[in-house]
């Protein structure tokens, strides 16, 4: 939880979520005004080499934090959690509207395409993460519950819920 404390929520931290979700939400803006393929080809790469920086920034930042960090808010924390699931969001949206418009099918956009995806979902693992180091209920807790409920019947058929 240390290195998570002394990272999240930081002036960087919050420039590089915040910078790469401003860029997102500009690269959704253009797909859906139906720019050229030529264009977004462009405006795909740049942001997937924007992604990358940001990510491993953000990473660097993981393994190397502050001698002396700043006090850690939980909020802010989660408002962080917040935002990467967000920006994982708008990179759904981006690949939705693109594929709508045959671009997964263009050499010009399609590697991009499948690398800002495939980033986003690096960014919505590392939103899991933050959250389970927050979350309070340890894998104990979990089995407990699970077996407070079988013990109180609690218990469902599988077949049953499909």
């Amino acid at each position: 939880m240390s290195s998570i404390a002394a990272v999240v929520g930081t002036d960087l931290w919050q420039a590089e979520v915040y910078g790469a979700l401003s860029a997102a939400s500009r690269l959704s803006a253009s797909v859906k005004q139906g720019l050229s393929t030529v264009q977004l080809g462009a405006k795909l790469w740049s942001f997937d080499r924007l992604l990358k920086k940001s990510f491993e920034t953000i990473y660097y930042q993981i393994e190397h934090p502050d001698a002396s960090p700043a006090p850690f808010d939980r909020a802010v924390a989660l408002v962080s959690v917040v935002e990467l699931r967000k920006l994982y969001g708008t990179v759904q949206t981006i690949y939705s509207r693109a594929k709508d418009r045959g671009l997964t099918n263009r050499s010009l956009t399609n590697s991009s395409l499948t690398s800002i995806v495939h980033r986003s979902e690096q960014f919505l693992e590392l939103a899991d993460w933050i959250e389970d180091v927050l979350t309070d209920n340890t894998i104990d807790e979990k089995f407990d519950r699970s077996l407070d409920e079988f013990k109180r019947g609690e218990v469902f058929d599988l077949p049953r819920l499909k």
